[in-house]
């Protein structure tokens, strides 16, 4: 037996259509790091990347577990390439060899 959808106007059953869950639509494993670079009682950042077919996904997050409702936050969220991470890298390692 086949039937369209025009077919199930007024059945009133629950249907749901999807491709099965294979490799070659799922969503695909992100290698992801964080890291938290301050930390105190009333406030806490960090810094996350995860590697997408895109590029890389780098967000600054905060996060006040103080607030009413305390909940993560995105405060930056930037897809970079790779020569972009690598420069981002480098000006930091600058700074830091500045600092010394």
């Amino acid at each position: 037996m086949s039937f369209g959808l025009a077919d199930l106007k007024g059945r009133g059953d629950l249907f749901h259509l999807a491709a099965p869950d294979t490799p070659s639509n799922a969503a695909k494993q992100e290698i992801q790091m964080q890291s938290i670079f301050h930390s105190s009682p009333a406030y806490e950042l960090s810094a996350q990347v995860q590697h997408t077919p895109f590029g890389s996904q780098l967000s600054f997050i905060s996060f006040v577990p103080t607030a009413n409702r305390p909940e993560a936050q995105v405060k930056f969220q930037a897809c970079l390439s790779k020569p972009e991470l690598q420069a981002l890298r480098d000006c930091l390692d600058q700074a830091l060899k500045n600092l010394l």
